[in-house]
C-alpha cells in the first residue's frame, strides 16, 4: 500500500489518500508517497474520529482523535439508554 500525505513537519504528515494498488501508478507518482505494509484500524469511540498520520522518516502510522458531533442514531441510542436507566431506577426505588 502507498500513503500520500500533507507534510506538517519533517516527522509528521496527515494522510490524505491510501492507494491499495500502487503498482498501477507511474513511478513518478509512487515516489510522492510512502509504502507501508498495512494500515492500523482506528479505535471506534462515540463522538470521536481517528485522523491518520505518518512519520515520513520511519513510515510509522498512528491515529489522533478529534471530536465530532454525534450522529442521529448515536443520539437516539444515548436517549434510549438514559430512559432505560431512569425506568430501572424508578422500579428499584418503588420496591
Amino acid at each position: 500500500m502507498l500513503v500520500f500525505y500533507e507534510r506538517e513537519t519533517a516527522e509528521r504528515g496527515k494522510v490524505g489518500v491510501i492507494h491499495h494498488q500502487p503498482h498501477l501508478l507511474p513511478a513518478s507518482k509512487r515516489a510522492e508517497g510512502i509504502e507501508v505494509e498495512s494500515i492500523p484500524e482506528p479505535i471506534k469511540e462515540q463522538g470521536k474520529r481517528g485522523v491518520l498520520y505518518v512519520n515520513p522518516l520511519t513510515s510509522e502510522l498512528w491515529y489522533e482523535y478529534v471530536d465530532v458531533p454525534l450522529t442521529t442514531d448515536e443520539e437516539l441510542e444515548n436517549l434510549k439508554e438514559t430512559v432505560d436507566m431512569i425506568l430501572l431506577d424508578s422500579l428499584a426505588g418503588g420496591v
